[in-house]
């Protein structure tokens, strides 16, 4: 979905997500997870939805249907019912010996590394149309690096004086590691600016 969906407004294409796999009498019922899991395990945005659908036993299915029509005809489905949003289909216990091997939610994946998102995203639309033209490829996604919601925090200071809080602040923003990335190799720490300009030394 999006990358700055909300959890409010992603509820309701969830539900429809459920109903659309609940209307074929071959899937027992459906559980869904919205975003990240509980325990914190798995940073995914609101825009991530996994959902867990078992399956009858292939005896009690009409004659003449397998796995791959039924996948085919929810894929049809959903992209009928809501499109622009990509959906892939696997075994949970297969998705997540190929997230640890690729290092995302598929077989296999290609890593584009660079400074410039803009670049990347450009890249990674290229090399998405090229691969969609070799038989056998299916499922094919990007994560996108562009469009990401961002926090804007705003302060007032005369409130923070009141309370005592003025002095913690620089400690608090400036000291604080929002982030790492991976340069030349390297691991480079990525810490917030305080509000008069001193940078907090970068390990």
């Amino acid at each position: 979905m999006p990358p700055t969906l909300s959890l409010e407004a992603g509820m309701p294409i969830v539900n429809q997500i459920r109903e659309i796999l609940l209307k074929h009498p071959e899937v027992i019922t459906v559980v869904s997870q919205h975003g990240r899991p509980d325990n914190g395990s798995d940073a995914s945005p609101f825009s991530n939805v996994e959902l867990f659908a078992p399956l009858k036993p292939f005896d009690e299915w009409p004659s003449g249907l397998t796995k791959e029509k039924l996948t085919e005809e929810l894929q049809k489905e959903f992209s009928e019912e809501l499109p622009g949003i990509g959906f892939n289909f696997s075994q949970y216990i297969q998705d997540n010996v190929e997230e640890g091997l690729s290092g995302v939610k598929g077989a296999n994946s290609i890593k584009i590394v660079g400074p410039d998102l803009t670049t990347l995203e450009k890249i990674a639309k290229d090399a998405m149309e090229e691969m969609s033209k070799v038989p056998g490829i299916t499922d094919l996604g990007v994560f996108w690096v562009l469009g990401q919601p961002n926090l804007n925090i705003k302060i007032d200071r005369e409130k923070a004086a009141m309370m005592q809080t003025e002095r913690a602040l620089p400690l608090l923003v400036g000291q604080l590691l929002v982030h790492e990335r991976l340069q030349a190799a390297k691991n480079r720490p990525l810490r917030r600016r305080d509000h008069v300009g001193h940078e907090a030394p970068s390990g």
